[in-house]
């Protein structure tokens, strides 16, 4: 329990707060990114939009992704960390590196003289 009761502050807006990018991932130059992603993804997409500028756009294998965001490292994080359920399209920077990670990563899982058990 707080000592005191939660306040809203003056003149703050939520819509605005949201407005702004504040709750997106954090930092980072604005971007345009675009991606091919599975159904999967584009279902989890729908119920969670990265923002409210992303595009879900129906396509042969799966949706294309389109949402301008900024360029962060939480960005790039969220990415890697859906694997084979994404495939950057755009900007060439940010697919350059994601498959520089995703290269050295292959690279460190296939060295020889690691035991698995």
């Amino acid at each position: 329990k707080l000592p005191q009761p939660a306040g809203i502050p003056d003149g703050f807006s939520a819509e605005s707060y949201a407005a702004s990018g504040a709750m997106e991932f954090g930092g980072g130059e604005p971007i345009e990114l675009e991606a091919l992603v599975s159904v999967e993804l584009a279902t989890l997409l729908k119920e969670s939009p990265l923002n409210a500028t992303q595009q879900l756009l129906s396509d042969d294998t799966g949706f294309r992704l389109k949402v301008a965001i900024n360029d962060s490292w939480q960005l790039q994080w969220w990415i890697l960390s859906q694997g084979a359920q994404i495939n950057v399209i755009a900007p060439g920077m940010l697919r350059s590196r994601v498959q520089s990670v995703l290269r050295d990563t292959l690279i460190q899982y296939q060295e020889k003289g690691v035991e698995i058990c």
